[in-house]
């Protein structure tokens, strides 16, 4: 039995309800059109590891992207064909996300250690640049739903922190020591990173009261139109009676 073979039964929901339906709606159309770009993406990544590192780290990699982008992919085709009338459901759906996001964004951390760990203490250039582009992807892409947005950010902004930190320690570092440079670069990128996020999530938050005011004139232009047709639609059967008798 699908989601929505019961709604008719369910009472109608609230604005709030409807605002996080059309984001929900929102964030998985998105997931769909950009499902490509993210596989190209993860084949470069996969390609660089297996070539430079271990192919096991690969082939593990690939498994467990496999399974998050499968279960995203359904994930976001149920969301597409769902009619957005019940809140039991919409609840049901973002129980969902949290779980695909924690998933997805706990595959890429994996990798990034996993490649971090292989290169022992160094600038991490791969695994860093890999984690900062999944990051301002995220920021760029996933600013519909506030909520898995922050859960993918501190997945990421942990494994951001961890690996220069885990080099500081193992190595014992001083302040002088090109780690701890690391370690506060690190810093400035998280910031910008956050920034960004800030600023994709205004943008999405006006666009979306724009659609809205636009819909809501829209709706009275037309309750209007009707108004007007109902009215001339009146005044001539009203005007016809009295020619039509005066005619005879």
């Amino acid at each position: 039995m699908s989601v929505d073979q019961e709604l008719d039964h369910y009472p109608p929901v609230s604005d709030a309800t409807k605002t996080r339906v059309r984001q929900i709606r929102d964030y998985c159309d998105v997931g769909i059109n950009l499902f490509w770009q993210r596989q190209l993406i993860f084949v470069a990544a996969i390609g660089l590891s297996a070539y430079y590192y271990h192919i096991w780290l690969s082939m593990v990699t690939l498994i467990l992207i496999t399974i998050s982008e499968v279960y995203d992919y359904i994930l976001f085709r149920q969301v597409a064909a769902w009619r957005g009338r019940s809140e039991r459901v919409m609840k049901h759906f973002m129980i969902r996300l949290y779980c695909g996001t924690f998933l997805s964004a706990s595959v890429i951390s994996f990798y990034s250690i996993s490649i971090a760990l292989e290169q022992g203490p160094s600038t991490h250039f791969m695994s860093l640049f890999f984690l900062f582009a999944a990051a301002l992807f995220a920021a760029m892409n996933n600013h519909q739903l506030l909520t898995v947005l922050s859960l993918r950010l501190v997945i990421y902004g942990t494994t951001f922190l961890f690996i220069p930190v885990f080099d500081i320690v193992r190595t014992g570092a001083g302040l002088e020591s090109e780690l701890w440079m690391q370690f506060f670069t690190v810093l400035f990128v998280l910031y910008f990173i956050v920034d960004c996020s800030r600023i994709y999530l205004n943008l999405y938050r006006a666009n979306r009261r724009q659609l809205e005011e636009l819909r809501v004139e829209h709706e009275k232009t037309k309750v209007a139109y009707v108004a007007k047709t109902e009215f001339i639609s009146t005044i001539s059967h009203e005007l016809r009676t009295p020619l039509t008798s005066i005619k005879g």
